[in-house]
């Protein structure tokens, strides 16, 4: 809900308002209610099956009575617009101001009586690009930053907003063969994980918000306009479903499915890691599931209710049975200085039985797989990169081959050289070095772009590859995100459930507050590979002598002995996997 003062609260309620219409056209073109008739809103964030990771677009309808551009000039335009309730503050009537939204003019058609009628959609509508983004990874918040900087559409949430959102702290990756075609495709799949939607705030930026239930207002019966409808039900999901295409290619549960189901679809965030890792995720997004008990209703009230957003919760009392319904803001009609009217849609859980149309549809998906063509694999970065003359990965990506034929791979790679030097690329396969580009020297500082071609032969059949590039140079380079990008394609390439046959842990000793003395850093990481027969292998990792200031030379030495134990191993999977660690700290004098 917008922020309203407590006048603007009571007003809102009050059955006799003024309100004041003002805006500004092309940033530099004021206008009033005066100016215009006819002026609406639309919006809404989820439609009538209540389904996760809406990404709808606002739309704003007004009429200017007279034309205040030439002709063709209105398109892509900017529209801001306010809406004014007239409050009493101490023995003083003012307008306290709510802002409806920032808009694009999306048509403007002229009439015969002179003027003009517009029709302007909010900032999600610049997110109707061309997805071209192959495989990447990071936080809910890097990917954002990505979105906003491929379709100029300004994102309004920092990162520690974001890493409160559920899974919005973890790294995450989208499965490669995937539905997403455009960037707005991907705002939805990520606004499923994190268990609501997106919609454009009143600024002009964009957000994600969670399904809640605390209502931000209650509203009495004696406050409703007309036309309310409540249903005789109330919403309740007890299970959530999503289509596993990677390793089953059939639909996993999380909950225990009493009540309605949830179907999330094939969303390509919930493919790679572990099942416990992909199954934790899942459960985050069904805590705000669970969350969604809502009556769903249809209420028209007071215009200046306009303050509430989507999502908001609402509450309505019932005067005379003492019941109290309650639901979220679902869907917004907003028509100037008349009414407001909000909905909550719903799923009724006497009709939980037979597969949804969402259901079914998942379920066909997996077949679309194919294996028997040249598939292309894409990576993309969307962190920025500094680099030095110690390597660092900047790409990665995995694939399996179901034939010998080689792999094709194509790096490139635009980055600003601080200084003339030399810069390498070097090619990894499954963390083994296996090729390097020849090093080029740059006479000059600046901008460039190196591409360079690598095939790869010899790989390992019905196996998990992942493919790494790392980058180096003598001076220092800056990447931005979505600069650098590998190919690898190949025929017979897919993404099945093969293990990849690498468990990768590390652990990092943070600083230490130790007075006046300098602290350092420790770090270390431990790599353990799939043995092909039952075997104990044993793994040491040794500390060279560390400096402590002036103090002098401590010798220190850790020894750690990894144990498989109780390891079975499926012909294309690892089934079963238990490891205990064993540490031995040795003194010395």
């Amino acid at each position: 809900m917008y922020p309203i003062t407590d006048p603007y609260r009571a007003k809102m309620l009050d059955q006799t308002q003024k309100h004041n219409l003002r805006g500004t056209l092309d940033t530099s073109i004021n206008f009033t209610e005066a100016d215009v008739i006819g002026v609406s809103y639309r919006n809404q964030c989820s439609d009538k099956n209540v389904l996760l990771g809406s990404v709808n677009i606002g739309t704003l309808k007004l009429t200017f009575i007279k034309d205040l551009l030439d002709r063709g000039d209105y398109y892509g335009k900017k529209i801001t617009l306010t809406d004014g309730l007239r409050v009493q503050t101490g023995k003083i009537d003012v307008y306290a101001d709510v802002p409806i939204g920032v808009f694009y003019i999306g048509e403007a058609v002229r009439t015969g009586q002179g003027m003009v009628d517009v029709t302007a959609y909010d900032v999600l509508s610049l997110m109707d690009r061309p997805y071209t983004v192959g495989q990447t990874s990071g936080k809910l918040y890097d990917y954002c930053k990505m979105i906003e900087d491929a379709t100029g559409a300004t994102f309004g949430m920092t990162q520690a907003e974001c890493e409160a959102l559920p899974n919005g702290d973890i790294e995450i990756a989208p499965f490669t063969d995937n539905d997403m075609t455009t960037w707005r495709d991907m705002v939805s799949e990520l606004a499923q994980l994190i268990g609501g939607f997106a919609y454009a705030g009143r600024d002009g930026k964009w957000l994600f918000k969670s399904f809640d239930n605390t209502a931000v207002i209650d509203v009495p019966v004696n406050r409703r306009m007309s036309g309310s409808k409540f249903s005789d039900f109330e919403t309740r999901f007890d299970g959530l479903s999503y289509l596993d295409v990677k390793t089953t290619g059939e639909l996993q549960y999380v909950g225990d499915r009493d009540g309605y189901v949830m179907n999330l679809g094939n969303n390509p965030f919930l493919q790679y890691g572990t099942p416990s890792a992909i199954e934790m995720r899942a459960q985050a997004i069904f805590n705000r599931v669970q969350l969604m008990q809502y009556t769903p209703y249809e209420v028209s009230i007071l215009p200046a209710f306009i303050a509430l957003d989507l999502g908001d919760v609402v509450s309505f009392s019932d005067d005379y049975t003492g019941d109290t319904s309650s639901g979220a803001v679902m869907a917004i009609t907003w028509t100037y200085n008349k009414s407001i009217k909000i909905q909550c849609y719903g799923a009724n859980p006497n009709l939980q039985y037979g597969q949804s149309k969402a259901e079914k549809a998942a379920q066909g998906a997996a077949s679309s797989n194919k294996f028997d063509k040249i598939s292309t694999f894409t990576a993309t970065n969307i962190q920025e990169f500094e680099i030095g003359n110690a390597e660092r990965e900047i790409l990665r990506t995995y694939f399996s081959t179901s034939s010998e034929q080689p792999m094709l791979t194509l790096t490139e790679v635009k980055f600003n050289l601080e200084e003339p030097g030399e810069v390498q690329i070097l090619y990894y396969l499954n963390n083994e070095l296996i090729g390097y580009s020849p090093v080029e020297t740059y006479s000059e500082g600046g901008l460039h772009t190196m591409s360079v071609m690598y095939p790869m032969s010899g790989l390992a059949t019905n196996f998990k590859h992942k493919f790494t590039v790392f980058m180096r140079t003598s001076t220092g380079l800056n990447i931005q995100p979505l600069d650098a990008r590998t190919y690898v394609q190949g025929f017979g390439a897919d993404l099945t459930s093969k293990w990849l046959g690498l468990i990768e842990a590390s652990d990092t000793i943070l600083l230490t507050d130790l007075g006046s003395i300098q602290p350092i850093v420790i770090t270390d990481g431990v790599v353990t590979h799939e043995w092909p027969v039952m075997s104990s292998p044993e793994i040491s990792d040794t500390f060279s002598k560390v400096a402590i200031s002036t103090i002098g030379v401590l010798p220190f030495l850790e020894s750690v002995n990894a144990y498989l134990e109780n390891a079975y191993y499926a012909t294309e999977d690892l089934e079963y996997f238990l490891a205990t660690e064993e540490d031995e700290y040795l003194e010395t004098e």
